[in-house]
């Protein structure tokens, strides 16, 4: 499994926009263009910019009330104090690189890590609120911690936080 499930949330984002044939007509007087770039301004990664830039209407009513939901379960979970998930990078083009053998340079190597934290906190956050947003919790389920966990570690030992790395790099990392 990919530590943070892209292959499972391409398939579950290309199903359901390809489920939600909404004529041409209807989107230009929901003025969507204008409501994705809205969404698109407030999200703080990367990446959920591409899925804002990428929303669809729905015509399926049970779609359409769990996505509602979901959003009164963030908003919930503001108001609870939940922090949203900051500081992550886009580390998607470095992921790319690596898993084609390319050698990441220590700024890169800082950037995964910070986004591997971020994305264990995000989890570890759902998940002690799983009875306050159950649907948001059980998004948790896409961070694979393990995955995260055996991620986090050789960097953590290995970058100074200074964008170098440490003499005590693995001979991979360095």
């Amino acid at each position: 499994m990919e530590p943070f499930g892209e292959s499972a949330a391409k398939r579950f984002f290309s199903a359901h926009l390809a489920s939600r044939s909404v004529d041409p007509r209807s989107i230009e007087l929901l003025e969507l263009p204008a409501v994705r770039a809205r969404l698109a301004a407030e999200a703080a990664f990367p990446a959920g910019q591409d899925l804002a830039l990428a929303v669809a209407p729905s015509r399926d009513r049970r779609e359409v009330e769990r996505l509602q939901a979901e959003t009164l379960e963030a908003l919930d979970l503001a108001r609870l104090g939940v922090s949203p998930p900051a500081g992550a990078h886009d580390v998607r083009a470095a992921a790319r690189a690596a898993q084609r053998g390319a050698a990441l340079d220590p700024e890169d190597l800082e950037a995964v890590l910070v986004t591997v934290e971020v994305a264990l906190e995000v989890r570890a956050a759902l998940l002690a609120h799983v009875e306050d947003a159950p649907l948001m919790a059980g998004h948790a389920g896409c961070i694979d911690a393990l995955a995260l966990r055996q991620l986090e570690g050789p960097l953590a030992r290995s970058l100074d936080r200074h964008g170098g790395l440490l003499d005590t790099a693995t001979p991979e990392l360095a």
